[in-house]
């Protein structure tokens, strides 16, 4: 048997650790959470950003950055944003601004989270262009793209 010691050790050094792996920036009251691969330069790139777009007001404004099969922003947002059409206009222009800005143009995807940053919808890369082209829409359960056998219908 273990002494009775062991555990809260052990639950002591995770905790710790989880703590220690934990990267972010702030900007005032605003704050950017990144996860390797994600460096702290391209961190304070993107907050940067985000204060020249005028997303980062100093208003609590929470974003995550992780790059896993490609780089994705996530925005804790209100309930009801990842339906409504002119936010999504607003997350698209900023989505492809940035690419273009920070990324030469490589794929940015955007992830509108709730406050504890469940995922409630996501703008694709290739969702976003489709909406500058005019291609796309917003339904209920987030955007669609009108291909051209759903145009003939």
């Amino acid at each position: 048997m273990k002494p009775p010691i062991l555990l809260p050790a052990l639950l002591l050094l995770f905790t710790w650790s989880c703590k220690q792996s934990e990267r972010y920036i702030d900007f005032g009251n605003d704050r950017v959470y990144y996860e390797k691969p994600v460096t702290q330069e391209t961190a304070q790139q993107v907050g940067e950003f985000l204060k020249a777009y005028r997303y980062f007001i100093d208003n609590g404004a929470v974003v995550q950055l992780v790059n896993d099969t490609s780089f994705v922003v996530r925005f804790a947002t209100v309930s009801g944003v990842e339906n409504d059409p002119y936010i999504i206009d607003g997350f698209v222009d900023m989505q492809i601004d940035l690419s273009l800005t920070l990324f030469n143009g490589e794929r940015v995807d955007m992830q509108l989270c709730d406050s504890t940053m469940r995922t409630k919808g996501t703008i694709t890369f290739d969702d976003a262009k489709a909406w500058i082209d005019g291609r796309a829409y917003v339904e209920s359960d987030g955007i669609k793209v009108q291909t051209e056998s759903s145009a003939q219908e």
